[in-house]
């Protein structure tokens, strides 16, 4: 593991609120070097903050049985434009298997309006050996 601070979602600027296995609260301060062309937050940032948050949620459920959480697929509609302020992100776990965590994931803005939906499924694997710094 390496520390949070080196971490992609450290880079993004995720900052999160609650992390438990049934919903994970996170937040981000849009900065311009997060937008896009049209100065609307880029949709990757948006994908990347419900990886973030489901994966976060299926490692605080696995993590303590030796396992690890890896994300396998993404789904993530941008229904409406954010260009400044703070983005909430509730990720809703819907359902789990061994091997397998389905999460509903909602970024809204700093009004309440939804910004993005998500769905996203997150791989539940045996750890292996240790990442090297």
């Amino acid at each position: 593991m390496i520390p949070f601070e080196r971490s992609f979602d450290s880079q993004l600027g995720l900052t999160y609120d609650r992390i438990e296995p049934e919903e994970v609260l996170a937040h981000l301060e849009v900065r311009p070097d997060l937008l896009d062309r049209n100065g609307r937050l880029q949709g990757g940032v948006f994908m990347a903050a419900a990886e973030g948050t489901a994966s976060m949620g299926t490692a605080a459920g696995v993590m303590p049985d030796g396992m690890i959480a890896s994300g396998m697929a993404n789904d993530t509609s941008v229904v409406g434009d954010l260009t400044e302020g703070r983005m909430t992100v509730l990720a809703r776990r819907r359902a789990s298997r061994p091997d397998l965590w389905t999460w509903d994931v909602e970024a809204r803005d700093g009004d309440g309006r939804t910004c993005a939906l998500s769905k996203v499924l997150i791989a539940v694997r045996p750890r292996r050996g240790a990442l090297t710094a």
